[in-house]
């Protein structure tokens, strides 16, 4: 919406074999996304509290907004089969996320075992498409793991110096497997968006049709 996708997704890409003009882009993004989640997560955690079903259809609103801008950007692919193949694809496969598969279950971050670390590094690998694919939204993603509420008190407690070692433990394992998967989905993206762009687009559009059931169900 803003204009800065493609941009992110190449210094992103790029950070290795450009780094000193990918920096200066991702550095600010970066700066202006940790203060984000700050500020994001006391703002939701305490209105979630008061106001869960308000906050539900606020989240819901801002996938709806972006529908007309990412209507327009379909245009290109209606008369292209394989754009209307990829659609339901991936509108099955989140079908299934949605009706099939146990979601919504809260993890807990206290008494971990070695498996439990493993499966947080690889959920930030997980979660880290969704700054990689338009349409596809972070809090509903974890909501649907099981990670977005136990996430949000890590966070808090951080914030607030409650319990910092286990805190910073967990989000520094979370975060590793994020950057990790941002390095691939980026460079998975940016092949995407230059030789497929318009089935991309349809795809995106696909997960913002399924998100709403997704998040009410979640």
């Amino acid at each position: 919406l803003v204009g800065i996708y493609q941009l992110m997704i190449n210094s992103i890409s790029d950070v290795f074999t450009n780094f000193k003009k990918s920096f200066k882009i991702l550095f600010f993004l970066i700066l202006g996304f940790l203060l984000g989640a700050i500020l994001g997560t006391i703002s939701f955690e305490l209105f979630y509290q008061v106001y869960p079903v308000v906050l539900v259809l606020l989240v819901i609103g801002i996938l709806l907004g972006g529908l007309p801008q990412m209507l327009k950007n379909l245009k290109p692919g209606l008369k292209y089969p394989s754009c209307w193949v990829t659609l339901i694809i991936t509108i099955l496969i989140s079908n299934i996320c949605v009706f099939v598969l146990p979601i919504g279950t809260s993890i807990d971050f206290m008494n971990m075992i070695s498996m439990d670390y493993i499966l947080l590094f690889l959920t930030g690998i997980l979660t880290s498409i969704t700054i990689a694919i338009p349409g596809v939204d972070y809090a509903i993603l974890l909501l649907a793991l099981g990670y977005y509420h136990p996430l949000i008190q890590t966070v808090m407690g951080l914030i607030f110096f409650q319990n910092v070692l286990h805190n910073l433990g967990i989000l520094i394992i979370y975060g590793v497997g994020y950057l990790v998967g941002l390095l691939i989905f980026s460079k998975l993206m940016k092949f995407l968006t230059t030789h497929y762009q318009k089935q991309t687009a349809f795809a995106g559009f696909a997960y913002v049709l399924i998100a709403p059931f997704l998040l009410v169900k979640t």
